[in-house]
Protein backbone atom coordinates (compact mmCIF):
# COMPACT_ATOMS: atom_id res chain seq x y z
CA UNK A 1 0.00 0.00 0.00
CA UNK A 2 1.36 3.41 -0.90
CA UNK A 3 0.41 7.00 -0.15
CA UNK A 4 -0.25 9.76 -2.67
CA UNK A 5 -0.16 13.46 -1.83
CA UNK A 6 -2.30 15.80 -3.95
CA UNK A 7 -2.38 19.56 -3.44
CA UNK A 8 -5.58 21.53 -4.17
CA UNK A 9 -4.31 24.57 -6.08
CA UNK A 10 -7.40 26.63 -5.19
CA UNK A 11 -7.27 26.09 -1.39
CA UNK A 12 -3.61 25.17 -0.93
CA UNK A 13 -4.59 22.10 1.12
CA UNK A 14 -2.62 18.87 0.56
CA UNK A 15 -4.80 15.76 0.78
CA UNK A 16 -3.40 12.31 1.56
CA UNK A 17 -4.65 9.17 -0.17
CA UNK A 18 -3.97 5.49 0.50
CA UNK A 19 -3.59 3.48 -2.72
CA UNK A 20 -4.68 -0.08 -2.04
CA UNK A 21 -3.76 -2.62 -4.72
CA UNK A 22 -5.42 -6.00 -5.09
CA UNK A 23 -5.73 -8.96 -7.45
CA UNK A 24 -9.10 -9.21 -9.22
CA UNK A 25 -9.82 -12.96 -9.40
CA UNK A 26 -12.72 -12.47 -11.82
CA UNK A 27 -10.99 -10.20 -14.33
CA UNK A 28 -7.63 -11.91 -13.66
CA UNK A 29 -5.73 -8.66 -13.52
CA UNK A 30 -4.51 -6.24 -10.84
CA UNK A 31 -6.69 -3.38 -9.64
CA UNK A 32 -6.39 -0.53 -7.16
CA UNK A 33 -8.47 1.73 -4.91
CA UNK A 34 -7.59 5.22 -3.75
CA UNK A 35 -9.05 6.31 -0.37
CA UNK A 36 -8.67 9.81 1.09
CA UNK A 37 -7.41 9.34 4.66
CA UNK A 38 -6.93 13.00 5.61
CA UNK A 39 -4.89 16.09 4.95
CA UNK A 40 -1.52 17.51 5.96
CA UNK A 41 -1.23 20.11 8.70
CA UNK A 42 0.08 23.26 7.00
CA UNK A 43 2.35 24.06 9.95
CA UNK A 44 3.64 20.73 11.25
CA UNK A 45 3.24 18.67 8.05
CA UNK A 46 1.61 15.88 10.09
CA UNK A 47 -1.39 13.88 8.91
CA UNK A 48 -4.81 15.03 10.12
CA UNK A 49 -7.03 11.91 9.75
CA UNK A 50 -10.33 12.26 7.93
CA UNK A 51 -13.33 12.22 10.32
CA UNK A 52 -15.53 10.36 7.82
CA UNK A 53 -13.37 7.24 8.00
CA UNK A 54 -15.15 4.60 10.07
CA UNK A 55 -11.97 2.50 10.21
CA UNK A 56 -8.83 4.01 11.75
CA UNK A 57 -5.84 4.49 9.44
CA UNK A 58 -3.81 2.03 11.43
CA UNK A 59 -6.28 -0.79 10.78
CA UNK A 60 -6.24 -0.09 7.06
CA UNK A 61 -2.48 -0.52 7.02
CA UNK A 62 -2.64 -3.91 8.76
CA UNK A 63 -4.89 -5.53 6.14
CA UNK A 64 -3.40 -7.88 3.56
CA UNK A 65 -2.23 -5.67 0.70
CA UNK A 66 -0.82 -6.09 -2.76
CA UNK A 67 1.55 -3.86 -4.68
CA UNK A 68 1.38 -3.86 -8.47
CA UNK A 69 4.35 -2.84 -10.59
CA UNK A 70 4.70 -2.70 -14.34
CA UNK A 71 7.85 -4.68 -15.20
CA UNK A 72 7.62 -5.63 -18.89
CA UNK A 73 9.16 -2.54 -20.53
CA UNK A 74 11.71 -2.08 -17.74
CA UNK A 75 12.73 -5.74 -18.06
CA UNK A 76 13.48 -5.15 -21.77
CA UNK A 77 15.52 -1.99 -21.03
CA UNK A 78 17.48 -3.81 -18.30
CA UNK A 79 18.32 -6.60 -20.76
CA UNK A 80 19.54 -4.04 -23.33
CA UNK A 81 21.62 -2.39 -20.59
CA UNK A 82 23.32 -5.68 -19.81
CA UNK A 83 23.92 -6.65 -23.44
CA UNK A 84 25.44 -3.27 -24.37
CA UNK A 85 27.19 -2.85 -20.97
CA UNK A 86 25.62 0.59 -20.57
CA UNK A 87 24.89 -0.05 -16.89
CA UNK A 88 28.48 -1.12 -16.28
CA UNK A 89 29.90 2.07 -17.82
CA UNK A 90 27.42 4.38 -16.09
CA UNK A 91 28.10 2.72 -12.73
CA UNK A 92 31.85 3.22 -13.22
CA UNK A 93 31.37 6.85 -14.27
CA UNK A 94 28.66 7.88 -11.79
CA UNK A 95 29.13 5.50 -8.80
CA UNK A 96 26.88 7.56 -6.50
CA UNK A 97 24.04 8.29 -8.93
CA UNK A 98 24.05 5.54 -11.56
CA UNK A 99 20.76 3.94 -10.45
CA UNK A 100 18.94 7.27 -10.53
CA UNK A 101 20.41 8.15 -13.94
CA UNK A 102 19.29 4.81 -15.38
CA UNK A 103 15.80 5.25 -13.93
CA UNK A 104 15.49 8.67 -15.57
CA UNK A 105 16.75 7.22 -18.87
CA UNK A 106 14.18 4.41 -18.64
CA UNK A 107 11.46 7.00 -18.05
CA UNK A 108 12.60 9.05 -21.06
CA UNK A 109 12.63 5.99 -23.29
CA UNK A 110 9.15 4.87 -22.17
CA UNK A 111 7.26 8.17 -21.84
CA UNK A 112 6.78 11.23 -24.06
CA UNK A 113 6.94 13.52 -21.04
CA UNK A 114 9.41 15.95 -19.41
CA UNK A 115 11.51 14.65 -16.52
CA UNK A 116 9.44 16.77 -14.13
CA UNK A 117 6.53 14.37 -14.73
CA UNK A 118 8.36 11.30 -13.43
CA UNK A 119 6.69 11.10 -9.99
CA UNK A 120 3.68 8.93 -10.89
CA UNK A 121 5.82 6.73 -13.14
CA UNK A 122 8.07 5.76 -10.22
CA UNK A 123 5.03 4.59 -8.25
CA UNK A 124 3.73 2.17 -10.85
CA UNK A 125 6.93 0.90 -12.50
CA UNK A 126 9.83 -1.15 -11.28
CA UNK A 127 13.09 0.77 -11.88
CA UNK A 128 16.78 0.63 -10.82
CA UNK A 129 16.56 3.44 -8.23
CA UNK A 130 13.71 1.59 -6.53
CA UNK A 131 12.39 4.61 -4.62
CA UNK A 132 10.00 7.47 -5.25
CA UNK A 133 11.56 10.20 -7.44
CA UNK A 134 10.16 13.74 -7.37
CA UNK A 135 11.00 16.71 -9.57
CA UNK A 136 13.21 18.21 -6.85
CA UNK A 137 15.42 15.10 -6.85
CA UNK A 138 15.72 15.42 -10.64
CA UNK A 139 16.68 19.10 -10.40
CA UNK A 140 19.38 18.26 -7.84
CA UNK A 141 20.82 15.50 -10.04
CA UNK A 142 21.08 17.27 -13.42
CA UNK A 143 23.92 19.71 -12.49
CA UNK A 144 25.88 16.76 -11.02
CA UNK A 145 26.07 15.15 -14.49
CA UNK A 146 29.08 17.32 -15.32
CA UNK A 147 30.73 17.59 -18.69
CA UNK A 148 33.90 15.97 -17.34
CA UNK A 149 31.99 12.87 -16.23
CA UNK A 150 30.08 12.76 -19.49
CA UNK A 151 33.38 12.71 -21.38
CA UNK A 152 34.54 9.81 -19.19
CA UNK A 153 31.39 7.91 -20.14
CA UNK A 154 31.82 8.64 -23.87
CA UNK A 155 35.46 7.59 -23.77
CA UNK A 156 34.53 4.15 -22.38
CA UNK A 157 31.43 3.88 -24.60
CA UNK A 158 33.31 4.84 -27.79
CA UNK A 159 36.07 2.33 -27.05
CA UNK A 160 33.42 -0.36 -26.68
CA UNK A 161 31.43 0.61 -29.80
CA UNK A 162 34.33 1.12 -32.23
CA UNK A 163 34.36 -2.28 -33.92
CA UNK A 164 35.46 -1.32 -37.44
CA UNK A 165 32.15 0.36 -38.29
CA UNK A 166 31.57 3.60 -40.14
CA UNK A 167 30.35 6.60 -38.17
CA UNK A 168 27.68 8.92 -39.54
CA UNK A 169 28.14 12.55 -38.47
CA UNK A 170 25.33 15.08 -38.50
CA UNK A 171 23.88 18.00 -36.61
CA UNK A 172 20.41 19.05 -35.52
CA UNK A 173 18.95 22.06 -33.72
CA UNK A 174 16.77 22.05 -30.61
CA UNK A 175 14.72 25.16 -29.88
CA UNK A 176 14.59 26.78 -26.46
CA UNK A 177 12.87 29.67 -24.70
CA UNK A 178 15.79 30.11 -22.30
CA UNK A 179 17.36 33.54 -21.95
CA UNK A 180 19.89 32.41 -19.32
CA UNK A 181 21.76 29.80 -21.35
CA UNK A 182 24.82 31.00 -23.27
CA UNK A 183 24.51 28.11 -25.75
CA UNK A 184 21.06 29.21 -26.91
CA UNK A 185 21.48 31.46 -29.96
CA UNK A 186 19.60 32.40 -33.09
CA UNK A 187 20.69 30.37 -36.14
CA UNK A 188 19.49 28.15 -38.96
CA UNK A 189 16.57 26.28 -37.38
CA UNK A 190 15.97 22.90 -39.01
CA UNK A 191 12.40 22.79 -37.70
CA UNK A 192 11.68 26.14 -39.41
CA UNK A 193 10.88 27.84 -36.11
CA UNK A 194 11.71 31.43 -35.17
CA UNK A 195 13.06 30.47 -31.74
CA UNK A 196 16.72 30.54 -30.65
CA UNK A 197 18.34 27.14 -30.36
CA UNK A 198 21.30 25.00 -29.46
CA UNK A 199 23.02 22.75 -31.99
CA UNK A 200 23.59 19.08 -31.27
CA UNK A 201 26.39 17.36 -33.22
CA UNK A 202 26.22 13.55 -33.06
CA UNK A 203 28.09 10.45 -34.18
CA UNK A 204 26.26 7.17 -34.92
CA UNK A 205 27.49 3.71 -35.75
CA UNK A 206 26.11 2.82 -39.20
CA UNK A 207 26.08 -0.92 -38.56
CA UNK A 208 24.92 -0.93 -34.95
CA UNK A 209 22.74 2.19 -35.47
CA UNK A 210 23.64 3.30 -31.94
CA UNK A 211 24.65 6.81 -30.86
CA UNK A 212 28.36 6.94 -30.04
CA UNK A 213 29.00 10.56 -29.04
CA UNK A 214 27.38 13.97 -29.01
CA UNK A 215 28.47 17.52 -28.36
CA UNK A 216 26.39 20.64 -27.70
CA UNK A 217 27.34 23.72 -29.70
CA UNK A 218 26.08 27.31 -29.83
CA UNK A 219 22.93 27.65 -31.93
CA UNK A 220 24.50 30.25 -34.21
CA UNK A 221 27.30 28.00 -35.48
CA UNK A 222 27.03 26.72 -39.06
CA UNK A 223 27.17 23.01 -39.93
CA UNK A 224 30.40 23.35 -41.89
CA UNK A 225 32.15 24.90 -38.85
CA UNK A 226 31.22 22.18 -36.35
CA UNK A 227 33.66 19.57 -37.60
CA UNK A 228 36.68 21.20 -35.98
CA UNK A 229 35.04 20.82 -32.55
CA UNK A 230 34.58 17.11 -33.18
CA UNK A 231 38.21 16.71 -34.30
CA UNK A 232 39.33 18.30 -31.02
CA UNK A 233 37.63 15.48 -29.10
CA UNK A 234 38.56 12.55 -31.36
CA UNK A 235 41.98 12.03 -29.80
CA UNK A 236 40.56 12.17 -26.27
CA UNK A 237 37.92 9.56 -27.14
CA UNK A 238 40.63 7.37 -28.69
CA UNK A 239 38.81 7.18 -32.03
CA UNK A 240 41.73 5.79 -34.00
CA UNK A 241 41.20 6.41 -37.71
CA UNK A 242 37.39 6.33 -37.61
CA UNK A 243 35.55 6.37 -40.94
CA UNK A 244 33.33 9.47 -40.84
CA UNK A 245 30.42 9.73 -43.32
CA UNK A 246 29.00 13.23 -43.87
CA UNK A 247 26.48 15.12 -45.93
CA UNK A 248 27.41 18.00 -48.24
CA UNK A 249 26.63 20.56 -45.51
CA UNK A 250 29.96 19.68 -43.87
CA UNK A 251 32.09 19.96 -47.00
CA UNK A 252 34.70 22.68 -47.23
CA UNK A 253 38.29 22.73 -48.41
CA UNK A 254 39.39 23.56 -44.85
CA UNK A 255 37.50 20.58 -43.42
CA UNK A 256 39.00 18.17 -45.97
CA UNK A 257 42.44 19.52 -45.17
CA UNK A 258 41.86 19.04 -41.41
CA UNK A 259 40.50 15.50 -41.89
CA UNK A 260 43.54 14.52 -43.92
CA UNK A 261 45.91 16.16 -41.45
CA UNK A 262 44.29 14.26 -38.56
CA UNK A 263 44.47 10.98 -40.53
CA UNK A 264 40.71 10.58 -40.40
CA UNK A 265 39.03 8.26 -42.88
CA UNK A 266 36.09 10.03 -44.50
CA UNK A 267 33.41 9.85 -47.19
CA UNK A 268 31.62 13.12 -47.86
CA UNK A 269 29.21 14.50 -50.47
CA UNK A 270 30.51 17.50 -52.42
CA UNK A 271 27.95 20.32 -53.00
CA UNK A 272 27.52 21.87 -56.43
CA UNK A 273 28.22 25.29 -54.97
CA UNK A 274 31.81 24.05 -55.06
CA UNK A 275 33.70 24.30 -58.38
CA UNK A 276 35.28 20.90 -57.71
CA UNK A 277 31.90 19.13 -58.08
CA UNK A 278 31.01 21.11 -61.20
CA UNK A 279 34.34 20.29 -62.83
CA UNK A 280 34.05 16.58 -62.03
CA UNK A 281 30.56 16.40 -63.62
CA UNK A 282 31.62 18.48 -66.64
CA UNK A 283 34.53 16.12 -67.28
CA UNK A 284 32.33 13.00 -67.61
CA UNK A 285 28.88 14.38 -68.52
CA UNK A 286 29.08 13.18 -72.14
CA UNK A 287 30.34 9.67 -71.27
CA UNK A 288 28.72 8.92 -67.91
CA UNK A 289 25.76 7.16 -69.59
CA UNK A 290 28.00 4.64 -71.38
CA UNK A 291 26.89 1.14 -70.44
CA UNK A 292 30.35 0.39 -69.08
CA UNK A 293 29.45 2.78 -66.24
CA UNK A 294 26.10 1.09 -65.46
CA UNK A 295 25.45 0.31 -61.80
CA UNK A 296 22.41 -1.25 -60.14
CA UNK A 297 21.82 -0.98 -56.40
CA UNK A 298 18.71 -2.17 -54.56
CA UNK A 299 16.62 -2.13 -57.73
CA UNK A 300 17.78 1.34 -58.82
CA UNK A 301 19.50 1.84 -62.18
CA UNK A 302 22.23 4.46 -62.39
CA UNK A 303 25.62 5.23 -63.86
CA UNK A 304 28.87 5.82 -62.03
CA UNK A 305 32.37 6.98 -62.84
CA UNK A 306 35.21 6.75 -60.30
CA UNK A 307 38.78 7.98 -60.37
CA UNK A 308 41.75 8.43 -58.06
CA UNK A 309 43.34 11.86 -57.69
CA UNK A 310 45.42 13.93 -55.25
CA UNK A 311 44.17 16.41 -52.64
CA UNK A 312 46.78 18.38 -50.71
CA UNK A 313 49.24 15.74 -51.88
CA UNK A 314 47.14 12.91 -50.40
CA UNK A 315 45.35 10.20 -52.38
CA UNK A 316 41.57 10.52 -52.61
CA UNK A 317 38.82 8.84 -54.65
CA UNK A 318 36.11 10.73 -56.53
CA UNK A 319 32.82 8.97 -57.34
CA UNK A 320 30.31 10.66 -59.66
CA UNK A 321 26.81 9.11 -59.91
CA UNK A 322 23.94 9.87 -62.29
CA UNK A 323 20.38 8.63 -61.78
CA UNK A 324 17.81 9.56 -64.46
CA UNK A 325 14.84 8.92 -62.18
CA UNK A 326 16.32 11.08 -59.43
CA UNK A 327 17.12 13.74 -62.05
CA UNK A 328 13.44 14.02 -63.00
CA UNK A 329 12.35 14.17 -59.35
CA UNK A 330 15.00 16.73 -58.42
CA UNK A 331 14.22 18.95 -61.39
CA UNK A 332 10.50 18.88 -60.58
CA UNK A 333 11.27 19.85 -56.97
CA UNK A 334 13.68 22.51 -58.25
CA UNK A 335 10.94 24.09 -60.40
CA UNK A 336 8.60 24.25 -57.40
CA UNK A 337 11.36 25.89 -55.37
CA UNK A 338 12.03 28.45 -58.13
CA UNK A 339 8.34 29.35 -58.25
CA UNK A 340 8.38 29.96 -54.48
CA UNK A 341 11.52 32.11 -54.75
CA UNK A 342 9.96 34.21 -57.52
CA UNK A 343 6.88 34.87 -55.38
CA UNK A 344 9.09 35.89 -52.46
CA UNK A 345 10.98 38.38 -54.63
CA UNK A 346 7.85 39.81 -56.26
CA UNK A 347 6.08 40.26 -52.92
CA UNK A 348 9.12 41.82 -51.27
CA UNK A 349 9.53 39.13 -48.57
CA UNK A 350 12.90 37.52 -49.40
CA UNK A 351 14.22 34.74 -47.14
CA UNK A 352 17.86 34.86 -46.09
CA UNK A 353 18.45 31.16 -46.78
CA UNK A 354 17.28 31.63 -50.42
CA UNK A 355 19.56 34.57 -51.23
CA UNK A 356 22.05 32.46 -53.19
CA UNK A 357 19.23 31.14 -55.41
CA UNK A 358 17.87 34.67 -55.97
CA UNK A 359 21.28 35.81 -57.21
CA UNK A 360 21.83 32.76 -59.41
CA UNK A 361 18.46 32.08 -61.03
CA UNK A 362 16.72 35.46 -61.28
CA UNK A 363 17.03 38.97 -62.70
CA UNK A 364 15.46 41.68 -60.56
CA UNK A 365 14.82 45.09 -62.08
CA UNK A 366 13.41 48.10 -60.24
CA UNK A 367 11.80 50.98 -62.18
CA UNK A 368 10.09 54.12 -60.80
CA UNK A 369 6.92 53.59 -62.87
CA UNK A 370 6.50 49.82 -63.12
CA UNK A 371 8.07 48.89 -59.81
CA UNK A 372 9.83 45.56 -59.39
CA UNK A 373 10.09 43.10 -62.26
CA UNK A 374 11.41 39.57 -61.63
CA UNK A 375 12.44 37.30 -64.51
CA UNK A 376 14.10 33.88 -64.69
CA UNK A 377 17.76 33.44 -65.66
CA UNK A 378 17.17 30.66 -68.18
CA UNK A 379 20.86 30.06 -68.81
CA UNK A 380 21.64 29.13 -65.20
CA UNK A 381 18.43 27.10 -64.94
CA UNK A 382 19.45 25.04 -67.98
CA UNK A 383 22.93 24.62 -66.52
CA UNK A 384 21.40 23.25 -63.31
CA UNK A 385 19.39 20.68 -65.27
CA UNK A 386 22.39 19.56 -67.34
CA UNK A 387 25.12 19.64 -64.70
CA UNK A 388 23.39 19.14 -61.35
CA UNK A 389 20.01 17.36 -61.44
CA UNK A 390 20.43 13.61 -60.83
CA UNK A 391 24.17 13.90 -60.10
CA UNK A 392 25.92 13.05 -56.85
CA UNK A 393 29.63 13.55 -56.16
CA UNK A 394 31.28 11.69 -53.29
CA UNK A 395 34.84 12.22 -52.09
CA UNK A 396 36.64 9.62 -49.97
CA UNK A 397 40.20 9.02 -48.89
CA UNK A 398 39.62 5.33 -48.12
CA UNK A 399 36.79 3.89 -50.27
CA UNK A 400 37.69 3.21 -53.88
CA UNK A 401 34.72 0.96 -54.66
CA UNK A 402 31.84 3.06 -56.03
CA UNK A 403 29.09 0.67 -54.83
CA UNK A 404 30.38 0.58 -51.25
CA UNK A 405 30.87 4.36 -51.18
CA UNK A 406 27.23 4.90 -52.18
CA UNK A 407 26.00 2.27 -49.73
CA UNK A 408 27.64 3.81 -46.66
CA UNK A 409 26.57 7.29 -47.76
CA UNK A 410 22.93 6.17 -48.01
CA UNK A 411 23.18 4.36 -44.68
CA UNK A 412 23.80 7.69 -42.95
CA UNK A 413 20.08 8.41 -43.44
CA UNK A 414 19.54 6.61 -40.14
CA UNK A 415 20.77 9.82 -38.51
CA UNK A 416 17.62 11.64 -39.62
CA UNK A 417 15.45 8.90 -38.10
CA UNK A 418 17.43 8.97 -34.87
CA UNK A 419 17.11 12.74 -34.63
CA UNK A 420 13.38 12.31 -35.16
CA UNK A 421 13.29 9.82 -32.29
CA UNK A 422 15.25 12.23 -30.11
CA UNK A 423 12.94 15.17 -30.77
CA UNK A 424 9.56 13.48 -30.94
CA UNK A 425 9.72 10.15 -29.11
CA UNK A 426 11.51 11.71 -26.13
CA UNK A 427 10.00 15.20 -25.98
CA UNK A 428 13.19 17.02 -27.01
CA UNK A 429 11.79 19.40 -29.59
CA UNK A 430 11.95 22.12 -26.92
CA UNK A 431 14.46 22.51 -24.12
CA UNK A 432 12.56 23.39 -20.95
CA UNK A 433 15.64 23.92 -18.77
CA UNK A 434 17.32 27.30 -18.49
CA UNK A 435 20.71 26.72 -16.90
CA UNK A 436 23.59 25.38 -18.97
CA UNK A 437 24.54 22.71 -16.39
CA UNK A 438 20.99 21.35 -16.16
CA UNK A 439 20.59 21.37 -19.94
CA UNK A 440 23.71 19.27 -20.45
CA UNK A 441 22.59 16.82 -17.77
CA UNK A 442 19.17 16.42 -19.37
CA UNK A 443 20.64 15.87 -22.83
CA UNK A 444 22.98 13.21 -21.45
CA UNK A 445 20.06 11.28 -19.94
CA UNK A 446 18.24 11.54 -23.26
CA UNK A 447 21.25 10.18 -25.11
CA UNK A 448 21.22 7.11 -22.85
CA UNK A 449 17.51 6.70 -23.59
CA UNK A 450 18.26 7.15 -27.29
CA UNK A 451 20.67 4.20 -27.12
CA UNK A 452 17.80 2.02 -25.86
CA UNK A 453 15.36 3.29 -28.49
CA UNK A 454 17.87 2.81 -31.32
CA UNK A 455 18.59 -0.76 -30.22
CA UNK A 456 14.87 -1.61 -29.99
CA UNK A 457 14.23 -0.06 -33.42
CA UNK A 458 17.03 -1.98 -35.14
CA UNK A 459 16.12 -5.29 -33.49
CA UNK A 460 12.43 -4.84 -34.37
CA UNK A 461 13.37 -4.21 -38.02
CA UNK A 462 15.83 -7.12 -38.11
CA UNK A 463 13.28 -9.53 -36.59
CA UNK A 464 10.53 -8.18 -38.89
CA UNK A 465 8.11 -7.25 -36.10
CA UNK A 466 8.14 -3.50 -36.67
CA UNK A 467 5.25 -3.76 -39.13
CA UNK A 468 3.12 -5.29 -36.34
CA UNK A 469 3.63 -2.38 -33.93
CA UNK A 470 4.61 0.62 -36.07
CA UNK A 471 6.88 2.36 -33.55
CA UNK A 472 9.19 1.83 -30.58
CA UNK A 473 6.65 3.62 -28.38
CA UNK A 474 3.98 1.06 -29.27
CA UNK A 475 6.34 -1.81 -28.42
CA UNK A 476 7.10 -0.33 -25.00
CA UNK A 477 3.45 0.53 -24.38
CA UNK A 478 2.48 -3.09 -25.01
CA UNK A 479 5.10 -4.30 -22.54
CA UNK A 480 3.91 -1.83 -19.88
CA UNK A 481 0.80 -3.98 -19.47
CA UNK A 482 2.89 -6.87 -18.16
CA UNK A 483 2.76 -6.55 -14.35
CA UNK A 484 4.22 -8.10 -11.22
CA UNK A 485 2.02 -8.36 -8.11
CA UNK A 486 3.53 -8.67 -4.62
CA UNK A 487 1.05 -9.78 -1.91
CA UNK A 488 1.90 -9.16 1.74
CA UNK A 489 2.63 -12.41 3.55
CA UNK A 490 3.51 -14.30 0.36
CA UNK A 491 7.05 -14.83 -0.91
CA UNK A 492 6.15 -15.80 -4.46
CA UNK A 493 5.26 -13.13 -7.03
CA UNK A 494 2.16 -13.16 -9.21
CA UNK A 495 2.57 -12.20 -12.86
CA UNK A 496 -0.17 -11.04 -15.20
CA UNK A 497 -1.09 -13.20 -18.18
CA UNK A 498 1.06 -12.36 -21.20
CA UNK A 499 -0.74 -11.20 -24.31
CA UNK A 500 0.00 -12.62 -27.73
CA UNK A 501 1.70 -9.35 -28.71
CA UNK A 502 3.90 -9.43 -25.60
CA UNK A 503 4.98 -12.98 -26.40
CA UNK A 504 6.00 -11.87 -29.93
CA UNK A 505 8.09 -9.01 -28.50
CA UNK A 506 9.74 -11.10 -25.80
CA UNK A 507 10.62 -13.79 -28.34
CA UNK A 508 12.08 -11.24 -30.79
CA UNK A 509 14.33 -9.81 -28.06
CA UNK A 510 15.14 -13.29 -26.69
CA UNK A 511 13.68 -12.60 -23.27
CA UNK A 512 12.54 -15.63 -21.30
CA UNK A 513 10.18 -13.80 -18.96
Amino acid sequence: MSRVYLKNKATGVTYVYECKSFWDKVKKKPGSKRICIGKLDSVTGELIPSKRLSTPVESIQTEQTASVRSIGAVHLLEDICNKLQVNKIIKATFPEHWELILSLAYFQAMEKKPLSKIEHWTEVHSHPYGEFINHRRVSELLPLITEDKQLMFFKKWAELRMQEECLAYDITSISSYSQLNNMVRLGYNRDEETLPQINLAMLFGEQSQLPVYYRTLPGSIRDVSTLKYFLQMASFLKLKHPHIVMDKGFFSHANIKDLLANKMHFTVAVPFSCNFAKEEVAAIRDTIKDHANFLQMKGQNMFCHSRMTKWEGKRVYVHVYYNAQVAAEEYDSFLTHLHLCKEELEQGRPQEEHQQDYDLFFFVKETPKRGRKVTYNQQTIDAYRENTAGFLVLLSNVVKDSSYALQIYRDKDLVEKTFDDLKNTMDSKRLRVHLDESMKGRLFIQLIALIFISYISKTAHDKDIFKLFGSVSNILDELKLYNEVSVSGRKEKIYSERTKAQKVILQAFELAR
